[in-house]
């Protein structure tokens, strides 16, 4: 049995070839990698092929990977699938000396760590790449649920919070908005901002604040659905 990496696309796969007669293709937890058996005399290209063509159940796959298996259990590594505002993007991670950086290139997330990061150090990479990308986001879809609902958020802070999606001080007119929203898709922001903005006329999850975001935010409960079982609740 035979393992190698190739690339094919962006996609980095891994090639087993052993005495077989077909070409297998999974994805497997916890990070969404891409596996192919292999016959023994198969080519790359054949494999690429393969991989190419079932590209979007590969995608698919790997998001429903990523939604069963916590973020907890990632190792940072080349290969693993993260996700920016519902897209899912591979990680590829470079060693290089010069100041550490997060950026996005055509479907990957190139993570430049200095020699010697563990897994801790590229995580707070990552998490710092989150929160700018929920900071320069916030301002567009605070101002848009603002209009809608006619209510001011006085200041918004950013929190890695373990529990809810977004808190708030009414009083205050105060949000806090999870870090992980970054990773959902946008109307997910939208639902978790409007939220927290009606909080600010009823305390209650009751009928009186249903209606409220019924008026405002009509597809708030098929948005909610995106977020329910994944990880917090709101």
């Amino acid at each position: 049995m035979q393992n190698t990496i190739i690339q094919c696309g962006s996609f980095r796969v891994t090639l087993i070839r052993k005495a077989i007669k077909n070409l297998y293709l999974r994805v497997l937890p916890p990070d969404g990698r891409i596996q192919v058996s292999a016959p023994l005399g198969a080519k790359n290209d054949e494999v690429c092929r393969l991989v190419l063509d079932k590209q979007d159940w590969i995608l698919t796959q790997q998001k429903r990977v990523a939604t069963q298996w916590p973020q907890a259990q990632r190792a940072y590594q080349t290969g693993e699938i993260f996700y920016l505002w519902g897209s899912p993007l591979r990680l590829e991670v470079q060693i290089a000396d010069g100041r550490p950086s997060v950026t996005r290139q055509d479907g990957v997330v190139v993570l430049r760590a200095p020699r010697g990061a563990d897994t801790e150090k590229r995580r707070r990479m990552i998490d710092q790449w989150y929160r700018l990308e929920l900071k320069s986001t916030m301002p567009i879809v605070l101002a848009y649920c603002e209009t809608v609902t006619g209510l001011r958020c006085a200041e918004w802070h950013i929190k890695n919070m373990k529990t809810r999606w977004g808190t708030c001080n009414p009083a205050k007119r105060r949000i806090w908005i999870n870090l992980q929203l970054a990773q959902k898709p946008q109307e997910c922001l939208v639902y978790v901002v409007m939220h927290e903005l009606v909080h600010f006329l009823e305390s209650g999850h009751g009928p009186r604040f249903k209606g409220f975001m019924d008026q405002f935010y009509p597809a708030w409960r098929a948005v909610r659905k995106l977020l329910n079982g994944t990880q917090p609740s709101a």
